[in-house]
């Protein structure tokens, strides 16, 4: 997750966030503890039988049969000592966690526990039931008194507000893995249980667990049967260039991870999800190194730049073997050019072959199909980010950089076989989700793939239903899964999980219900294929930093803000998408391996804002026009190839500008001013030129044209000479329960009018604007699901479905039955609306 780089951030939120008092080692109360021993193995102990009972560096004390032990003092220095050490040196804040070892121990063993503060008389009595030697024994202040309990008795402060929230077990999800962890700590059985029953009780419908055959007994009194685990990476991290990592010692690490659950009975079947990789990424120039290092990678490297149709004399080179690595600041030419291009482009190709080997690994040692997932930081789908970010080594170096997998060719190599991402962003933002899963849907349909999202509630609650809505958004755009990071609880994980926010439960818990209300439908549909895309910027990634600069203002990495820390034409594709997202238009992003005839044939509009783009690629949009396509532009896309050579293959009227970096784009000075009728809007972003004027359609108030129309065949191209999707982004007038809202309607219009004129008529459609109805269909029906992006109810919301079969009966999973209303090729239903919903359309038999 993102604490792998900014661990000392997630400190901060966590000591921001978690509701209760710091402290130092001299705040901290000091107290004497005493314990004695119940039963051992289901009887009482002998008056032979002695176990040692320690607490950190206090004495040890003795307890001889059934009789307590002498008291262990933690008086300050012992204090001292556990609050330097992990878990409480990371949280610094109240709960102190210290673990009680009692030896002796075998299950089930029933202890009793008594503790007093130094000054206060008054016995804290404590009870537990061990399967190990380990009791969690926190220490905390509350209301100015000092308290004391295991950790079962702190966590029911988290369950009680669950309150009488629950999803009935007959309502649960069934196929849909709903999952999240619970950090035991202990040994404490007690504690254990109530963790995972309280979670079950919220629809989780498995629970990550180690191999443990105590938890496997508790998970199933819950009636839970699947399970989940999580590693960091496999075999080498990213790259298999290490000669003892072949495909037999790969089969071997799976079958290792998988033995431990067999052999305390789980089915193969039982593993819900395995978090094969969290937050891939490498760094520039140190890779080349590891390469260069490595016969087999280097025989790798040399033989896909074969597949690329090169000799070594098209890289600049005279003999295969003086063809290495190079950087960006050695690309001066064209044939360096295409050596730096092809060098990046392998890195994430052959990284994506050894996860593709890994992951047939874990299927082999599980099952086929098992959702093996890989968790991705790189927000706006950057493959490559120029510049010292991160934990670089060589943060001077000009060619410093980290390097990721792309998306889609991840996906196509089927890398995984759940393409996965994360939030980490407030509930402001919720809508950001539509954005990753119109990218990941494409990306796992290419290899045949699901995908699915981890939802982080630890920066959630900012608004009622924010929460809720980031769950169904991922389910409803055809995400197969839902993971959590992580309830917890903190003071066992301390800045990762959400145990100090558990009133998000019965929120949450609200939406796994719904989900497992509408799976019959929700489950097996899938989306329609869209009829508009947008080119995700790929070759573009690859000249972002000036010649020869150490480049620092770009951040992918962890950066959830996509108008800051970007470039104009990154920040341009998703407030395009926001624009299209408002207007309900179905829209999915494409890499550039997708501009041929037979991809593109699908589509009506796509939306390019890319400067690069591969000469063989802009023929084929070039002839997809001809054929009819609609390609909308904006200022400076399409302008150069792949290598960043000029090319005027796809013929845009507009004219090459340098490319710009923007820090934020709500610090972006006004470009213009353009009359649209009665209205006058403004532009933000950098204006281009036009390379002809002939057909402009819109001009600025300073009379340089703004908007360009271009017949070319039976198509068009719809040429903007500014950034209208950044313009719309800026064109917010304020927020409704902190959601964006007043957004242009004539901005939004001109965004969408390409749309609108191509004849695009979307499979759902709202009469509200700011509603997306994103829907899946299947044989089993449709399931639409309504999220309101407005920040208000919506008294009666008029939606109209055509599903593509004759609708018998409709039902909302808050309203109940819909009447219907039968128009050609569908239906329409009209509801009120909270923050979602999900509709369910049935067929006629």
């Amino acid at each position: 997750m993102m604490r792998n780089l900014y661990g000392l951030v997630l400190i901060a939120l966590c000591c921001a966030t978690s509701g209760v008092a710091a402290f130092d080692a001299t705040d901290v109360p000091t107290f004497e503890l005493r314990a004695r021993i119940v039963s051992v193995g289901g009887a009482a102990p002998g008056t032979d039988q002695t176990f040692r009972i320690a607490l950190g560096n206090a004495e040890a004390q003795e307890a001889v049969g059934s009789a307590f032990s002498g008291w262990l003092t933690a008086d300050r220095d012992v204090i001292t000592s556990i609050v330097g050490q992990y878990p409480n040196s990371y949280l610094k804040r109240y709960p102190v966690v210290t673990h009680l070892s009692i030896g002796g121990v075998v299950d089930p063993t029933h202890v009793e526990l008594e503790l007093r503060f130094d000054g206060d008389d008054q016995v804290i009595a404590m009870a537990a039931e061990l399967w190990g030697g380990n009791l969690g024994v926190l220490v905390w202040r509350e209301a100015g008194k000092a308290r004391a309990g295991t950790m079962a008795d702190y966590n029911r402060k988290y369950w009680a507000a669950m309150g009488t929230a629950a999803v009935p077990s007959a309502e649960r999800a069934k196929h849909f893995p709903i999952i999240d962890r619970f950090i035991g700590g202990d040994g404490d059985r007690t504690n254990w249980r109530e963790g995972i029953t309280q979670l079950s009780r919220a629809g989780f419908n498995a629970i990550m667990a180690p191999p443990s055959r105590n938890v496997r007994q508790l998970l199933r009194e819950a009636g839970q049967e699947r399970t989940a685990w999580a590693i960091y990476n496999p075999p080498g991290y990213a790259f298999d260039f290490s000669e003892d990592i072949t495909l037999e010692s790969i089969d071997a690490w799976a079958a290792n991870l998988a033995k431990p659950y067999l052999d305390i009975g789980y089915e193969r079947t039982d593993m819900a999800a395995y978090a094969m990789s969290d937050e891939p990424g490498w760094y520039f120039p140190g890779r080349f190194e590891v390469l260069l290092a490595s016969p087999e990678g280097m025989a790798r490297y040399h033989g896909y730049l074969r597949a690329q149709g090169f000799t070594p004399a098209d890289l600049g080179a005279t003999d295969w073997d003086v063809v290495r690595p190079i950087g960006q600041t050695a690309a001066t030419d064209l044939p360096s050019k295409r050596l730096f291009y092809w060098t990046m482009r392998f890195f994430s190709w052959d990284s994506a072959g050894h996860f593709a080997d890994s992951t047939r690994a874990m299927e082999k040692a599980f099952y086929p199909g098992v959702p093996v997932l890989v968790n991705w930081n790189f927000f706006a789908g950057r493959f490559y980010l120029p510049g010292p970010v991160g934990n670089n080594s060589a943060k001077q170096d000009p060619d410093a950089a980290m390097g990721c997998h792309d998306w889609h060719e991840f996906g196509r190599m089927r890398g995984c076989t759940m393409l996965w991402t994360e939030d980490w962003f407030g509930d402001e933002k919720a809508y950001q989700w539509s954005y990753y899963c119109s990218r990941l849907r494409v990306a796992a349909r290419l290899g045949g793939v699901d995908f699915g999202g981890y939802v982080i509630p630890r920066t959630a609650g900012g608004r009622q239903d924010g929460v809720l809505q980031k769950i169904l958004t991922i389910a409803g755009s055809e995400g197969k899964a839902l993971k959590y990071f992580v309830f917890g609880p903190e003071y066992n994980f301390p800045g990762n999980c959400y145990s100090h926010k558990s009133f998000l439960l019965p929120k949450m818990a609200e939406a796994h219900h719904m989900i497992g209300q509408a799976e019959d439908v929700l489950w097996p549909g899938r989306m329609p294929q869209p009829q508009v895309a947008m080119l995700h910027p790929r070759s573009s990634q690859l000249w972002d930093t000036p010649e020869g600069a150490v480049h620092r203002p770009l951040l992918d990495v962890t950066n959830t803000n996509l108008n800051g820390r970007t470039t104009d034409y990154f920040a341009e594709t998703f407030n395009l998408y926001l624009a299209l997202q408002h207007a309900n238009i179905p829209t999915e992003q494409i890499d550039e391996d997708m501009l041929n005839a037979d991809d593109l044939a699908v589509y009506r509009v796509l939306y390019v804002t890319g400067p690069n783009i591969p000469a063989e690629g802009q023929e084929a949009i070039a002839a997809w026009m001809k054929a009819g396509g609609t390609l909308v532009t904006v200022s400076g896309a399409g302008q150069f190839d792949r290598y960043n050579e000029p090319c005027d293959v796809l013929g845009s009227a507009g004219a090459a500008r340098p490319r710009a970096l923007v820090k934020d784009s709500d610090a972006l000075a006004q470009s213009g001013r353009i009359r649209i009728g009665d209205e006058e809007v403004l532009a933000y972003g950098p204006r281009g030129r036009l390379r002809r004027d002939d057909d402009t359609r819109l001009v600025f108030t300073d009379g340089k044209p703004a908007l360009h129309i271009t017949r070319i065949g039976q198509g068009r191209e719809v040429h903007f000479t500014f950034m209208p999707g950044i313009s719309y982004w800026r064109s917010r007038s304020g927020t409704t329960d902190k959601l964006p809202t007043g957004f242009s309607q004539t901005l939004r219009d001109l965004i969408t009018d390409p749309v609108h004129d191509a004849g695009v008529v979307a499979p759902v459609s709202a009469n509200v604007p700011l509603v997306e109805t994103p829907m899946l269909v299947s044989e089993a029906g449709a399931a639409i699901t309504v999220l309101n992006w407005t920040g208000a109810p919506v008294d009666a919301l008029t939606v109209t479905a055509r599903p593509g079969f004759a609708v018998a009966r409709a039902e909302s999973i808050k309203q109940g039955p819909l009447a219907i209303r039968k128009i050609a090729g569908g239906v329409v239903v009209t509801l009120p609306l909270g923050a979602a919903d999900i509709v369910k359309l049935y067929p006629e038999r």
